[in-house]
């Protein structure tokens, strides 16, 4: 197999404007840079398990749950909760909990940025945020630990009335609401959650309860920090704020390859993504084009599945789809293409044939990257792993790359 480009599987070298992918072919040791770029800061899980900031620009490998490592590539987002770093600032909470709110306590990965949220007897004690924003759906997340208490609720007043959800710190089980959406508990390190509902109406404060509202008397705490309030139907990276809402902006990572690389009449993409886009929406995992959309091999997330689809001299030529694909983890998936046929392995299974395909002169293919083939519509969740191979692999060689 001659495997002339790979990025990633626990190789990761960095640094600010690009990310390395490579080509050591006969040991001959070659670097094939893609182009990154981000115009902010970030922030990113570390081999320690902290939760680190990253420079404008700088790529982020994240490593939570995985010894290997991925890189992380998110859309703009903007952390609407103006004090993220300092619960106890009387400007930004609202402290409800009728006792103190203590900091420089033991966090995720064992840092001292975390809270102790005491919370006096009585039912309905909150630490809450209030601002006035208007119909989005928006995204609520919480790092949450037990403490002698062991259940946390999120509210949201707004449009839909006070809607509630509950989460247990003990056994890692969230909740019901049906007014609520992509409830979810994410275990992180050493006991911390990272916490997070959605809810798509207008909003006017949420809170943070301490033990479930409704029904817990007793004084008790929990631990908590790096709250996050966005615009969009589910959590991404933690955005620190001191005092005003602050934006990240979106990751890019495009351009590597050539055409001594990249072979335009046969050659084999093979990946290890995961999508962070749960509805509809055109998420482009990963193209090899000409640096334009008029001649692309493009595999992308649609409504209807995860789709293969090719285009010659800018006509679109055919389709092959995988319905009901796992979105909501990593997908292996390999694509060969030859004047023989294309064949779309997923998850070590044969998804569909094209025979007698039209493709491209020697020498167009020139480019790799995770988005639409010009640049845009940049590919959101994480990349484990990418490799090309300019030759056509066997079935037999498919299924054994992409088995799960």
């Amino acid at each position: 197999m001659a495997n002339t480009l790979k990025f990633g599987n626990g190789n990761w070298a960095t640094k600010k404007g690009s990310t390395l992918a490579y080509n050591d072919l006969n040991s001959n040791y070659k670097p094939l840079p893609f182009n990154f770029s981000r115009a902010s800061k970030a922030t990113v899980i570390n081999k320690d398990g902290l939760i680190e900031e990253v420079g404008s620009g700088e790529p982020r490998i994240d490593y939570l749950n995985n010894t290997k490592g991925a890189l992380k590539l998110e859309p703009q987002r903007t952390n609407l909760i103006t004090y993220s770093e300092q619960l106890d600032n009387g400007s930004g909470w609202i402290n409800q909990l009728g006792s103190t709110v203590i900091g420089n306590q033991i966090g995720v990965g064992n840092s001292t940025t975390a809270w102790k949220l005491n919370k006096a007897s009585g039912t309905f004690k909150s630490l809450r945020f209030q601002s006035s924003l208007s119909s989005a759906n928006y995204t609520l997340s919480w790092y949450l630990k037990k403490g002698n208490l062991d259940v946390a609720e999120f509210r949201f007043d707004g449009g839909l009335g006070a809607q509630f959800i509950d989460f247990n710190l003990s056994t890692g089980v969230a909740g019901t609401n049906n007014s609520l959406t992509n409830i979810k508990m994410e275990l992180i390190n050493n006991d911390w959650y990272r916490c997070q509902a959605s809810c798509n109406s207008t909003i006017t404060n949420v809170h943070l309860y301490i033990g479930n509202g409704s029904s817990t008397t007793q004084e008790g705490y929990i631990y908590a920090q790096s709250p996050q309030l966005e615009v969009g139907s589910y959590a991404t990276s933690y955005i620190p704020t001191s005092g005003s809402a602050v934006t990240r902006v979106v990751d890019k990572c495009i351009s590597a390859g050539n055409n001594q690389v990249i072979k335009s009449t046969e050659g084999t993409i093979y990946a290890e993504q995961k999508s962070l886009e749960t509805n509809f929406t055109y998420n482009y995992f990963v193209a090899v084009s000409d640096g334009t959309n008029n001649n692309r091999l493009e595999i992308r997330q649609t409504a209807t599945g995860l789709q293969f689809l090719w285009r010659v001299g800018g006509t679109y030529q055919s389709q092959i789809v995988l319905t009901n694909a796992p979105f909501t983890s990593f997908i292996k998936f390999a694509l060969r293409y030859s004047s023989a046929n294309i064949k779309f392995y997923v998850n070590g299974s044969l998804v569909g044939t094209l025979n007698s395909p039209t493709l491209y002169a020697s020498g167009v293919l020139n480019n790799i990257e995770f988005a639409d083939g010009s640049g845009g519509t940049n590919f959101r969740g994480t990349v484990k792993d990418l490799k090309y191979y300019n030759t056509a692999l066997s079935d037999a060689e498919l299924a054994s790359l992409t088995q799960v």
